[in-house]
């Protein structure tokens, strides 16, 4: 499998990264900087460049199998970086023919109708009012590949709290709007739920969360 990562220097795309050289795959990163370890792979490649882009998308995607969208912007203050990047994407997939599409996103970027009262209401009046603009640029990508990419073979993985410890292979795979609690997740478990489901035709245009055993 060819697996091409957006963001693949970033914290969660360099853990899809090593998960799918460790499967063997080749594996393109895309980012703006090279990593500050360098991969040694000889399936890995370093593509250099602005994602927002399409002719840097249109480049990587070339050959490509499974394309992983994992950009993101820290701090609160108003972005386009996740819906303009996701735009090049699908631009560069489609000139190449590419179908496949997984996009990380936060979990708090919806309240799950199954949630308890006090996240609800934690979610509603801090979280989405603190992280207002980062939220909004998610929503416009996953509206897009609801809404708008019936060519697309799609999926949305949304991310708990994610935390820098070992993988454990025992995580819950939650489907959209069935989370009530969010318990934190290896970065490595999140990575090895994208890489194992990159071709797994039940997961095309689903929407799920990944959090830690129960």
């Amino acid at each position: 499998m060819n697996i091409v990562v957006f963001g693949g220097t970033g914290r969660i795309g360099s853990a899809v990264v090593h998960r799918a050289l460790a499967e063997g795959h080749k594996v393109t990163a895309v980012a703006r900087h090279a990593p500050r370890t360098p991969v040694r792979d000889k399936n890995f490649t370093m593509h250099l460049g602005d994602a927002m882009e399409a002719s840097v998308t249109e480049e990587a995607v070339a050959g490509a199998d499974v394309v992983v969208l994992a950009v993101g912007m820290p701090g609160t203050s108003s972005t386009v970086v996740r819906s303009t990047t996701v735009a090049a994407v699908l631009k560069g997939m489609r000139a190449n023919g590419v179908k496949r599409l997984i996009t990380v996103s936060p979990a708090g970027v919806v309240i799950s109708r199954k949630a308890p009262l006090t996240r609800k209401l934690w979610l509603r009046f801090i979280v989405h009012k603190q992280q207002r603009n980062a939220y909004n640029d998610v929503e416009r990508v996953e509206d897009e590949l609801v809404n708008h990419c019936p060519d697309i073979e799609w999926s949305i993985v949304r991310s708990a709290k994610v935390r820098e410890t070992p993988a454990t292979g025992d995580y819950q795979v939650i489907p959209d709007g069935e989370l009530r609690n969010e318990r934190a997740v290896s970065v490595a478990d999140l990575a090895d739920y994208v890489v194992t489901r990159a071709e797994a035709p039940a997961t095309y245009r689903t929407t799920v969360t990944i959090v830690g055993a129960a």
